[in-house]
Parts: C-alpha cells; structure tokens; sequence
C-alpha cells in the first residue's frame, strides 16, 4: 500500500498494542507519521491503513512545525532549561546556532518551537552606521578563505568595494565610485572597528579587524550572535591556543 504525505493512517501504537491515529508527514521507503497524541514514529507501508477520523487541532498545529525556515527563531528544552536560536538551515532536519554563538543544535525540525523569545542585541555603537550589502559567494572557488564580492556602506551610501579571490590573502578593499573622495574610507572604517572592538570586549588582537568585522557582519551577526558574544568567543579561544602553547 503506497502512502502519500498528508494522508489519515491508523497504527498499532508498538507499546499500548491499540489502534492509533495519525498523518504522514514523510514517505521516503519508509513512512513517518505523527499520531494525535503528538508522538512520531516510522515504518513500513504495511504498518499503515487509510483512516477517516477527524484530525484534532493539536495534531494540526503539530505538523505546522514539522519544517522550519532558515531565520526561524525557535525554542527547545535543553538539559533542564530553556534554550533558543536561530535556524541557520532550514527543511525537515535543521541546524539551529544557539544564542551566543558557540553552539549549535542538529535535529527534525519538530523537537523545536517557534518563539517570540527577543533576539539578544548589542547597545547602539558608531558601527551601526556601517554595513555590508550585495555579499555574493563563490563557493566553488572558495578555497582556503571565503571567494566573494561586497559593498560596504556608511550612513546607507556605498563607500567601499570588498573581494576576496578564495586563495588566503586578506580581503582587499578600494573605493567605490560613489564614494567621497575627501575621507579615507578604509582607515575610518578600521578606527571605528577597532573602537567597536575594545567597547564589546575583545580581550586580544584581532589579526585583520576589517575582515573580522565582515565575516561577523555576513556570517554570526543574522543568527544573532552580538558583537559581546563573538569577541567572548573569540576571548576563549585565544586563551585556550595560549594554554596549549605553555
């Protein structure tokens, strides 16, 4: 008997040994279906019968999170305590960066909640003027560092061109034709980071603060890893490296 996704199917539950009922949320060469006591569980075909019984609301609110979209904030019971996050791949089976960025979760996307938890943010600072936009990534050339092309603005006009080729050497910056011609973007742009830096806790030199700034900007800062986080994490490594190093 060949099931689709969707469809009402009764089951013998495999512990109570009585007949349950439940949607298919995946057919694959097995079925995976969610009864309407909310518990999921996976089998052949022949497990499943057609059923005619009503769908309660619960199971139907249920399957509403069956997948998630990259962005999704969400919320699941971690170890005794509430844990939340920002799905940074989306579907069926997501991975969700944890608050702080340190951490990440793997897992179907229905052991997770949506949430209206707010996002953790950092206190207004000058760098809020400053901005990457039109990132592009090659990733097919992206060898020992990111291969890409960006904007970077201030105030919202572009003021400078970024790439970098995918082969290791640091990005390369230059003035974007819009651009003023009477401020040294790039070095404005270093001082401010360098400022932002001290003022969110980075404890050790940044090898590159620009190309830090940009890979937090693209990378952590839309899963909502604040400056504070990633410079803590960034604190914990470089002490660890030191520690390894006596």
């Amino acid at each position: 008997m060949s099931h689709r996704k969707g469809d009402r199917v009764s089951m013998v539950h495999p512990k109570k040994k009585t007949t349950v009922h439940a949607v298919v949320f995946k057919v694959t060469t097995k079925v995976s279906v969610a009864t309407d006591d909310l518990e999921v569980f996976t089998g052949g075909p022949a497990a499943f019968t057609p059923s005619t019984a009503p769908v309660p609301a619960k199971l139907r609110d249920f399957l509403a999170t069956m997948t998630l979209e990259k962005g999704a904030r969400v919320e699941y019971d971690h170890e005794g305590a509430m844990a939340y996050g920002m799905v940074s791949k989306g579907g069926e089976n997501v991975v969700v960066i944890l608050d702080g960025g340190r951490q990440e979760s793997r897992g179907p996307a229905y052991l997770y909640r949506r949430s209206n938890q707010p996002l953790p943010v950092d206190p207004p600072s000058d760098m809020d003027r400053w901005a990457v936009t039109k990132y592009r990534e090659v990733k097919a050339l992206s060898e020992e560092t990111p291969c890409f092309t960006a904007t970077i603005t201030y105030d919202g006009k572009p003021v400078l061109l970024v790439d970098n080729h995918g082969q290791g050497a640091p990005n390369a910056y230059n003035y974007h034709p819009k651009a003023p011609k009477s401020t040294n973007w790039e070095a404005k742009l270093l001082n401010d980071v360098k400022a932002w830096a001290e003022r969110f806790g980075c404890g050790n030199p940044v090898p590159g603060p620009i190309d830090d700034w940009l890979d937090w900007h693209v990378r952590e800062r839309p899963f909502a890893v604040t400056a504070s986080a990633h410079f803590k994490n960034w604190n914990a490594m470089t002490a660890r490296l030191r520690k390894a190093e006596v």
